[in-house]
């Protein structure tokens, strides 16, 4: 019998494809779920003034893509004349009104695109005595974001809507624009000989601050947030003060962090929590939806393309727990117990990525969470690993 018929094991690792990013490895453990790629889609909004005084018979115009709708100011006008006026003929106008929609109050005529992410231009052709103003977008319109297989995903909430009507997550990459900044304060009220006593726990560490009052409530603030600067590492808390209040803000986007305070008199009024910022796109380890799964039947993001992607507006499918295999950095050898970092900045694509290493755009992911579970050997450097997703809620 030929040899060909057989294959070493290095022949197997040589020719023959281990796994595709985004694999599952199914076992009884294996849970994943449907959610809904919807984000960041903005419709437009698009703003024009209305002149206080406008000038009686002249005409004014808006064009919207080069369609453009009058409206005849009579003799004597208003300015709530001019702006109904226009708005009214705006959303009669059959060319027009399927794209964008109008609305008029206090001066502002306000074109708010139909659709998400799709765009329209808005001119003013026409130059009466008293003219229109701008016009102004306030809220350019966004398309969504194709989802590659392997990316971590977080949720906005049960927002969305399947087409059999049942609620569906909304899902999408964690990116620096989509994350929240977590704020709190401590509001200090100064007491001679009184210790100021708090604690910051945030990438699986606790640090300890031990302050005593210091002159007054603005010096003593100062103090503090001095004293945690000092002790804080790069990329997760800083704490600047003004008139008596710290403000502590995250560092990386997504990275939350948790306060404890407290005196040593036990007067609980001298040091007194409240957040700013705090909800769940603050804060990976509540947001966090899972992990996007490979599928053969989703369609690709480019025409005879073979970049298979979750479409905006598409069902997802996501891992909440079990193993996945993943895209790894070429340039990080990777074993199992090293830390994970979730990459938020997608200026090179790359947001929803693991690494493990550190950055200002990367949030660190309790083990808990998900963990490293097969490492690199000498001479494997083919680009995948495989995690494990403990638990999502």
């Amino acid at each position: 019998m030929s040899n060909a018929f057989y294959q070493t094991v290095r022949g197997t690792r040589d020719q023959m494809a281990r796994g595709f990013i985004g694999d599952i490895i199914r076992d009884v453990t294996t849970r994943t779920a449907t959610g809904l790629n919807k984000e960041p889609q903005s419709k437009q909004v698009t703003t024009v003034g209305v002149p206080a005084s406008p000038t009686a018979g002249a005409t004014y115009s808006v064009a919207i893509n080069g369609v453009v709708t009058t409206y005849a100011a009579e003799n004597p006008t208003s300015q709530a004349a001019v702006g109904a006026g226009l708005a009214a003929n705006i959303n009669a106008n059959p060319a027009i009104r399927g794209l964008a929609s109008a609305t008029y109050a206090g001066g502002t005529l306000t074109l708010t695109g139909r659709w998400p992410s799709v765009a329209f231009t808005v001119a003013l052709p026409d130059a009466p005595a008293a003219p229109l103003t701008g016009p102004v977008s306030t809220n350019p319109a966004q398309s969504g974001a194709v989802i590659e297989f392997g990316r971590v995903l977080v949720n906005g909430g049960y927002t969305s809507t399947d087409p059999a009507g049942q609620n569906l997550l909304n899902v999408f990459v964690p990116t620096t624009d989509n994350l929240l900044a977590q704020v709190s304060t401590l509001t200090v009220t100064y007491a001679a000989n009184e210790i100021y006593v708090a604690s910051i726990r945030v990438r699986g560490q606790t640090y300890l601050f031990n302050v005593a009052g210091n002159t007054n409530t603005t010096t003593t603030a100062t103090t503090i947030a001095a004293a945690i600067n000092a002790q804080m590492p790069p990329d997760t808390v800083l704490a600047e003060a003004a008139a008596g209040v710290v403000t502590l803000t995250a560092e990386v986007k997504g990275q939350g962090f948790e306060i404890g305070i407290g005196t040593e008199s036990g007067t609980a009024a001298r040091l007194v929590l409240a957040h700013a910022v705090r909800g769940i796109l603050t804060d990976i380890t509540r947001c966090l939806a899972g992990i996007s799964v490979r599928r053969t039947d989703v369609d690709n993001q480019t025409i005879d393309g073979n970049d298979p992607a979750y479409l905006k507006n598409k069902p997802v499918e996501y891992l909440r727990h079990g193993s996945v295999i993943l895209q790894r950095a070429l340039e990080e050898a990777i074993f199992p117990g090293d830390d994970i970092y979730i990459e938020t900045d997608n200026t090179a694509g790359n947001a929803g990525r693991l690494y493990k290493t550190a950055s200002p755009t990367r949030i660190k992911l309790p083990a808990a969470f998900l963990s490293w579970e097969f490492g690199d050997r000498p001479g494997e450097f083919d680009g995948i690993i495989r995690a494990r997703l403990k638990q999502v809620a």
